[in-house]
């Protein structure tokens, strides 16, 4: 670091007018000479090296002027004007006041102009009009010299030369200060820009390794909180079967007590029999007895009794007659009921062969993540753990092509309307474009700074929108690959997306349990709360008018778009909804969950099957365009075909 009056050479400007000048017979001249000898003398210079330039000396006949005060002015380090009012009002000497304004400026100082106030200028005692003027107001501003009192004295004086040199000594002392140059300052802001972008750079990284830690702590709390989730299912698993098989016992005690007491019932029936026989036979044996006795009471009685045994034989004869028909009537019943059973146990086997899958494919290594239908309903492609995206063939269930340049798993896939080229989100936080009949890449799209969980494709197969851990939605360019803008307002990972049919807006679901709906120009349209847990699906109607969206609180919600309230809630699944569809019709919708199985409902909240066949969660599911067919991905590794009709 220097200073101005180090320079190899100074030179300062001179400024005033030449009215001014020849009016007062050359007293400005001299003025600017007596100044010009007293400042070569505290800086110790000479003529070589030390100037004060002035236009009458230093502009030769036939010159152009505007061009010689440009080049003294470029030059000069220090301004000092004349302030009379012909030099405030002269165009000349305001084209060299802004010249040199200009020059203080690039030499990066404001302390090198020294008015000299020479003649009283009105203006400069009213606020109000030096305001308004760029020459006052800048020497308003400035410390000026008031040289009044000293303007018709005699050069040689004493009292005048004082003065000179008190005021040349504030132009030296300034001079001296310490100065950067141009290229000093250059090269500092250089370096400073250098180490601002490498604590930049520090700072990113020390961030990315702290997201990677804190993705890291997340993945270790859900294995251990799922881990705990399936301990406690099969703790209750064993409590409930306890509990039943000892209700069990308890049904089988009452029944127990229940026949003990019939048979002390019959036992007590029979004794009573026995005694009322035993004594009707001590009857007959008295009534004998008085019929020998008494012959014709006997007759009158023994007639009597064949009447009572007449109405007694009728009575058992008629008893009889009704137990035979109410047996007739249980045997009917009992026929009746096991018909029903039969027929009950024949569809329930009916609508389990509907809730198995029609086929399985095997072959995938990891779990897989995310299925997608080709528009044809032929072919379908799945993304998985082991870095790979597969195309299926849908009749055969053979693997037609594998696609291998992800460098993590693969989250999302989709299909474009074409139904010639896929998209693939991934763990290494790119996006790909595949072409399915060559099985080639042709684009990797680069931007996101955390996993790519979602892709969306919009119908003209323009666009393309992804979604990120790192909080974001990014909208591409399918064609060049380019990125147009970057989507924000969620406070956690972004799980979901989904573009609607008309392709000028868009769906988001969050782990802040959220859901947003978005202009694809870049605003946010409205934020649907509700669920009690992550958002982990999102899907939009074929009319765009209603939402679906998948919690990992085990419910499903329809959202209704346009007043952005919502309809109704789903309730059935046992575990987190990893997955939610619509079917081409709009008017059933299917669903993954940790529960291991899929469920088709519609949209009255009523589930019409439950799918069953996976034996981890299930984390994706997709409907064929012709709405008889569904496929689901699970974390078994394996994909598995439905039929929906």
């Amino acid at each position: 670091m220097s200073s101005l009056a180090e320079l190899p050479e100074i030179i300062g400007f001179f400024s005033y007018s030449r009215e001014d000048d020849e009016a007062f017979r050359g007293s400005l001249s001299a003025l600017r000479g007596a100044v010009g000898r007293e400042l070569a003398a505290q800086l110790g210079r000479g003529r070589r090296n030390f100037r004060l330039w002035q236009d009458q000396e230093a502009i030769a006949p036939g010159k152009d002027w505007e061009s010689e005060i440009t080049k003294a002015v470029e030059q000069a380090v220090f301004f000092i004007p004349i302030v009379t009012p012909r030099a405030v009002s002269s165009s000349y000497c305001q084209f060299e006041f802004n010249s040199f304004l200009a020059r203080e400026r690039a030499l990066g100082r404001a302390d090198v102009v020294f008015p000299i106030l020479y003649i009283s200028v009105p203006a400069l005692q009213d606020e109000d009009r030096w305001r308004n003027d760029p020459v006052l107001s800048t020497i308003a501003k400035r410390q000026y010299i008031d040289w009044r009192p000293f303007r018709h004295l005699a050069v040689d004086s004493t009292a005048f030369g004082e003065a000179i040199e008190r005021f040349c000594s504030k132009i030296v002392e300034t001079l001296r200060e310490p100065w950067l140059s141009p290229e000093e300052r250059r090269q500092q802001e250089e370096e400073a820009k250098k180490r601002a972008e490498a604590e930049e750079r520090a700072r990113l990284e020390a961030e990315a390794r702290k997201r990677a830690e804190e993705e890291e702590r997340i993945r270790k709390e859900a294995e251990a909180k799922k881990q705990a989730e399936e301990e406690a299912r099969k703790r209750a698993e064993a409590e409930e079967q306890r509990r039943m098989a000892e209700e069990k016992q308890r049904r089988r005690e009452m029944e127990a007590r229940k026949q003990a007491e019939e048979e002390a019932r019959i036992r007590e029936e029979a004794e009573a029999k026995k005694r009322a026989e035993e004594e009707e036979r001590v009857r007959k044996e008295a009534e004998a007895k008085r019929r020998a006795e008494k012959e014709a009471e006997a007759q009158r009685l023994a007639e009597e009794e064949r009447r009572r045994q007449e109405r007694e034989a009728k009575g058992r004869a008629e008893e009889e007659e009704r137990r035979h028909r109410e047996a007739e009537k249980k045997k009917r019943a009992e026929e009746e009921e096991k018909l029903r059973k039969e027929a009950e146990a024949q569809r329930r086997a009916e609508e389990e062969a509907r809730s198995r899958p029609v086929r399985t494919f095997t072959g995938r290594s990891g779990s897989i993540y995310s299925v997608a239908f080709a528009p044809d309903g032929r072919t379908v492609v799945s993304g998985s753990y082991d870095h790979l995206l597969k195309l299926w063939d849908l009749e055969s269930g053979a693997l037609i092509r594998t696609f291998a340049e992800h460098g993590g798993p693969i989250y999302a896939v989709a299909i474009f309307s074409n139904g010639r080229v896929a998209l693939s989100g991934s763990d290494d936080r790119t996006l790909k474009l595949w072409d399915l009949n060559s099985g080639t890449s042709i684009r990797t799209f680069v931007g996101h700074t955390g996993f790519v969980y979602s892709v969306a494709t919009a119908a003209d197969g323009r666009t393309a929108l992804s979604a990120s851990t790192d909080r974001t939605l990014n909208l591409w360019d399918v064609a060049s690959g380019a990125f147009i803008r970057t989507f924000t307002g969620h406070t956690d990972f972004v799980r979901s997306v989904a573009i609607r049919a008309d392709a000028r807006a868009a769906l988001s679901g969050s782990n802040d349990k959220t859901l947003k709906l978005w202009d694809l120009t870049g605003a946010l349209i409205c934020t649907f709360a509700g669920h009690a847990d992550w958002v982990t699906s999102v899907a939009i109607a074929p009319d765009g008018r209603t939402a679906l969206s998948g919690s990992r609180d085990k419910t499903l919600k329809l959202w209704d778009l346009v007043s952005g309230t919502l309809i109704r809630t789903f309730v059935g699944h046992d575990g987190a909804v990893w997955s939610c569809a619509f079917a081409p019709d709009g008017l059933r919708v299917l669903s993954g969950s940790s529960d291991k199985t899929l469920k088709l409902w519609d949209l009255a909240s009523r589930p019409i099957r439950t799918f069953i066949g996976h034996t981890d969660r299930v984390t994706s599911v997709a409907i064929a365009p012709d709405g008889r067919i569904a496929l689901s991905g699970s974390a078994d590794g394996t994909l598995k075909l439905w039929d929906l009709t």
